[in-house]
């Protein structure tokens, strides 16, 4: 393989990518045998940030936390009721005012360590 030299970044970010896009397929059928296409659709359950639609000031402000609940509850193997999915917000809301003093617009940082 030729060695990467610094004042080739454009050629070298091109080969780079160009090996992904040969490679990515290789690895996906390595890890998921059978057919391959060109999309993998994962049943991951679903709540908005208002599971009853009553966008109030504190609904408004928690998309953080309820794409939070999707990827857990996706993990745990769960899924949400309206009820699950809002009472799991306020107890979100209730954790973050307690150890970081607020929940509004927290990061991306923030949000993962929930």
């Amino acid at each position: 393989m030729k060695k990467i030299v610094k004042g080739n970044k454009l050629r070298n970010t091109v080969f780079a990518l160009f090996f992904l896009l040969l490679i990515t397929p290789v690895i996906a059928e390595a890890f998921c045998p059978g057919p391959f296409g060109t999309e993998i659709n994962l049943e991951v359950p679903f709540t908005t940030q208002a599971p009853y639609a009553n966008w109030d000031e504190v609904h408004e402000e928690t998309c953080e936390e309820a794409s939070a609940l999707n990827v857990h509850y996706y993990y745990q193997g769960k899924t949400f009721t309206p009820d699950i999915a809002d009472q799991e917000l306020q107890d979100l809301i209730a954790y973050e005012n307690d150890t970081l003093g607020f929940y509004k617009d927290t990061t991306a940082q923030q949000t993962a360590d929930l």
